[in-house]
């Protein structure tokens, strides 16, 4: 599905003939068992045939999402130098954009390689002839899954075929998949929870499932639920991300969708907030919504996706432990859901069919329940290493037993798992442990800042023996407006953590991988390179109070807007969007909030003929004061002291 019209129907037969055609198409470009094949993929169907072709070939699929940042589109190319002699499947509209920054940066050498290697499958014109099936065993390398966060030393993921069919197995009897469900789901496909997930778990299954494009739901997130209700789907899946951007999308208004039909919805891929599952479970009841449709769950890519996951139709579990008693080794403290240091931390299950958990402290000892430590996991669905150029295997997360390290820190009450946090992303200031995602729950509760535009994390101080913790908000206004956001955090944290010194630092925005997740390690790096050092220092010598920049509040309202849509891009007022990258579907959102702000003032044609953020807010105050002198009054104050929400239908 991509939009509220735009359906394709593929029956697996269907699938497998067009999968087919593919791998004549791969293997007359060179392509033999064991090959690296990149997949760029322009939309989630040409993925799909991608993908199979890959698997009936014997060929290893490596997952990459198409990108709309330097960054981003920079790991495409620290992915390609690790592969041996791989292929690239795409379209040239995507090669063309990866052209046009390989010139910019220099990396033109390593794109003609790619260039040279691409097949493109908007090229194809020949759909009748097949490929040659090459069949596999389950030690064979099934897939590469580079992490959505991996930019600078993109780590890959090796995944035998044993291992999907493991855990594809174990999903499917743990979620209690039977042949009158229907799966729906708007998560990337380059993500494992949008490819083992929902699709090769409803596959290996037979069952029909539905596949939304990402930006369908990123534009229209009520397409999601409502998309969900036309199909009648039992099984959805989203992270945080998703319950968030659809409420706050709803506004006030009553949702419309049947969701009588859903009998779980899989919440994972990121810490589940405790408070938006109760909200969403009581904004969505009026659908037919059961409140025991919430299914949170742990995993991982090195798990093959999942590690546990609770009974089907099981109450949230929800433990409120003091927040100070979650260092690797301590007992967990129970406390009552009011106390100033509680935190609110959800179950997510047990571990899963033919997958083991362990929690052990830094000296390799195993810990009694209880007990907060390191979350290990083994089984036949766990990775057996990391890629390494030349082959090889990266085991350094594995003990020496054989038990991989995921990285998070968590404890077990009755058999179930409760995750804390990631123990690299772990703050150390005062003597503390604190967590990240807590501390921007409260920054959200107690100073109104919004969720996913606010990140914090920690640095070593040169002054302390510990660390400092740093708060990255997104702000675009003048840096002279920023001292009293400024304070407003660091008053927050100081009446509900008792940290007397916390460093606000404003940023343009909030770096993500593709399924929501805060890389709060490179605002880090960032901090530690300098990056901020000048501005700290005038946001140090500033008053409390905000003064005149000489910016018209209508052009700081387009650059807020325009920032929010061009991740990454400094867009000045003068900067033409079309050279900062602004395709269709950027230019589509940034429209979109416009109109929510402006109705009817401009035609998306105007952005053509006044491409820049100034010339496009002086049209726009023309065409308002001539249709309505008083449309363009100041906005209150409250209302632009806070980051502009983004409007959805619901708000329309």
């Amino acid at each position: 599905l991509d939009g509220a019209h735009a359906e394709r129907r593929v029956a697996y037969r269907d699938l497998e003939r067009r999968a087919l055609n593919l791998l004549h198409h791969l293997q007359a470009a060179g392509a033999e068992p064991n090959r690296p094949v990149v997949l760029l993929p322009a939309s989630n169907e040409a993925f799909v045939d991608a993908f199979w072709a890959c698997q009936l070939g014997g060929l290893i699929p490596v997952p990459v999402a198409v990108a709309n940042t330097p960054g981003n589109r920079l790991k495409l190319f620290r992915i390609w130098e690790t592969l041996d002699r791989p292929l690239l499947c795409t379209v040239q509209a995507v090669l063309d954009r990866y052209a046009t920054f390989a010139r910019a940066t220099g990396e033109e050498e390593r794109f003609d390689a790619m260039d040279r290697a691409a097949v493109r499958l908007d090229r194809i014109t020949d759909a009748h002839r097949t490929g040659q099936v090459q069949l596999r065993a389950p030690g064979d390398i099934a897939l590469i899954q580079f992490s959505s966060g991996s930019t600078r030393t993109p780590k890959g993921v090796v995944l035998t075929h044993r291992n999907l069919l493991t855990n594809v197995g174990a999903i499917a009897a743990c979620i209690r998949l039977g042949k009158s469900d229907v799966t729906f789901s708007w998560m990337p496909m380059t993500h494992d929870m949008g490819l083992i997930g929902f699709h090769l778990t409803p596959l290996a299954s037979a069952i029909d499932h539905c596949l939304m494009a990402t930006e369908s739901f990123v534009r229209h997130p009520l397409l999601w639920l409502r998309q969900a209700a036309a199909h009648r789907a039992t099984v959805l899946s989203s992270p945080n991300f998703g319950y968030r951007h659809l409420l706050k999308a709803l506004g006030d208004d009553s949702p419309d969708a049947d969701l009588s039909a859903v009998r779980l919805i899989v919440n994972g891929a990121e810490p589940i907030s405790a408070a938006l599952c109760h909200e969403f479970q009581e904004r969505m009841a009026p659908c037919g919504l059961r409140p025991e449709t919430m299914f949170p769950v742990y995993g991982l890519a090195e798990a093959s996706l999942g590690v546990t996951s609770p009974e089907p139709g099981a109450p949230l579990r929800i433990h409120h432990v003091d927040r100070h008693s979650l260092g690797v080794g301590m007992p967990v403290r129970m406390c009552g859901e009011s106390d100033p240091a509680a935190l609110s931390l959800v179950g997510v299950g047990s571990p899963n069919r033919d997958c083991e958990v362990m929690i052990r402290d830094h000296d390799e000892a195993a810990l009694p329940e209880g007990v907060t430590g390191r979350i290990l996991i083994r089984g036949d669905n766990v990775t057996a290493g990391y890629h390494v150029a030349g082959g090889g295997r990266d085991r350094s997360a594995f003990s020496a037993d054989g038990w991989l390290d995921t990285g998070d820190l968590g404890f077990l009450s009755d058999g179930e798992l409760f995750v804390a946090g990631r123990a690299k992303e772990i703050i150390f200031v005062n003597g503390r442990n604190l967590f990240p995602h807590d501390i921007e729950a409260l920054l959200h509760e107690h100073a109104g800042l919004e969720p996913g535009r606010v990140a914090a994390c920690g640095a070593p101080d040169d002054d302390a023996q510990d660390g400092r913790l740093l708060v990255f908000v997104v702000f675009r206004g003048a840096v002279e407006d920023f001292a009293p956001l400024a304070l407003r955090v660091r008053r927050t944290l100081s009446e509900q953590l008792g940290l007397a010194a916390a460093q606000a630092i404003p940023v343009a925005r909030i770096p993500k991988t593709t399924s929501g997740k805060i890389q709060r390690y490179r605002l880090a790096e960032r901090y530690r390179t300098g990056e901020f050092a000048q501005l700290l220092e005038r946001i140090e010598r500033l008053p409390a109070t905000g003064t005149d920049t000489g910016i018209t509040d209508i052009e700081r309202r387009l650059l807020e807007i325009c920032t929010s849509c061009i991740p990454g891009a400094i867009i000045g007022r003068d900067d033409n969007l079309f050279e900062l990258g602004t395709g269709s579907l950027t230019l589509a959102q940034i429209y979109e909030q416009v109109e929510a702000h402006y109705p009817g003032a401009l035609e998306i044609t105007d952005f053509f003929d006044h491409p820049t953020v100034a010339r496009l807010a002086a049209h726009l105050r023309d065409r308002c004061e001539t249709a309505a002198p008083h449309a363009l009054d100041e906005t209150p104050e409250a209302e632009a002291d806070s980051a502009p929400r983004l409007q959805g239908e619901g708000k329309r």
